[in-house]
């Protein structure tokens, strides 16, 4: 059985490092490139999120773009303290050690509608509280534990109504790691257009959105790496948004972050990495997370069904 939720959360920050990195930083890394432009785009990077946060415009740099930007940081930074899970005062920290709250900032309210739509629409392969069963699979729990894990972590088990929000047991946890990072990636992008920056490139550890062109009317470029470290994949963007999921970093610490999704054909091969491709980051950001949960056949399925682009990596 899962530790109570006090508990377990003391047992996650003395492990070490999973509270200081609250969102996972994939190891497929997203490459700007800038060839043939007049000059190469400029950069900001922040350390935000658990990862590293860029914003690039297109130079020469403004005042008005460099105020554009600092804006920008400061809503991600406003955002972030809004919809982490790995601050113990915010409200899905709250909600994690009380069970339920009452009071429910506008934009969690409004990602956690969106979750639920895409949990809909992939059939519980994106699922809020999939964190659950992967926090317990850490703690040992095996065969038929986890399976009584994971039959209890269905998104219905997360209530939202007029009266707040709240969790149908003690044993659940709630994260929106999959997809708070793209609708940061999505508010970012937001502000620079309202400050008349209309050409910009946000990579947030791989949830990617670009707009404009970095110069020329030429588009944004973004590589994606295979498992051997090459680029194999070069998309170019404008208007979209492509994010990028796998378990390469969080293997390498000795657990999975993405669980294979209950419907998976259990013999079936995983990839390395799952992109998606869509209008926006948030969209973009819980697709790719689904779509490495599901094996290529029914990924594939699903990134249709959604409008979405799948982009496989093979492992």
């Amino acid at each position: 059985m899962l530790e109570s939720r006090r508990h377990f959360l003391r047992g996650l920050a003395a492990a070490g490092g999973i509270l200081l990195a609250p969102w996972s930083l994939h190891a497929v890394f997203s490459s700007l490139r800038t060839a043939g432009t007049d000059n190469p785009p400029h950069e900001q990077t922040r350390l935000m999120m658990g990862t590293l946060v860029s914003i690039s415009t297109r130079s020469p740099l403004s005042q008005q773009t460099a105020e554009a930007v600092e804006a920008a940081f400061a809503e991600a930074s406003r955002l972030e303290s809004l919809l982490t899970r790995h601050v113990s005062s915010a409200p899905l920290g709250l909600l994690n050690r009380q069970g339920a709250i009452r009071d429910i900032p506008p934009e969690l309210r409004q990602v956690l509608s969106l979750s639920f739509r895409i949990s809909t629409a992939t059939k519980n392969a994106f699922n809020p509280l999939a964190v659950t069963v992967a926090e317990a699979k850490r703690q040992g729990v095996r065969g038929n534990g986890l399976k009584r894990i994971a039959e209890l972590s269905k998104p219905e088990a997360l209530r939202l109504d007029d009266s707040g929000l709240r969790l149908e047991s003690s044993e659940l946890l709630c994260s929106l790691d999959g997809i708070a990072k793209g609708f940061i990636v999505d508010a970012i992008s937001g502000i620079l257009n309202r400050h008349g920056v209309s050409d910009h490139l946000i990579n947030a550890g791989g949830d990617i959105f670009a707009a404009g062109s970095p110069g020329r009317q030429r588009p944004w470029t973004v590589g994606i790496m295979n498992s051997d470290g090459r680029i194999a994949r070069v998309v170019p963007l404008c208007g979209m948004a492509l994010a990028t999921s796998g378990n390469s970093e969080s293997l390498a610490r000795g657990y999975e972050h993405i669980l294979p999704a209950h419907f998976s054909a259990p013999d079936a091969r995983r990839l390395f990495s799952a992109s998606a491709m869509a209008a926006n980051a948030a969209l973009a950001d819980a697709y790719s997370t689904a779509l490495f949960a599901l094996d290529p056949a029914q990924a594939e399925k699903t990134a249709a069904r959604g409008g979405v682009e799948f982009i496989p990596m093979p492992a």
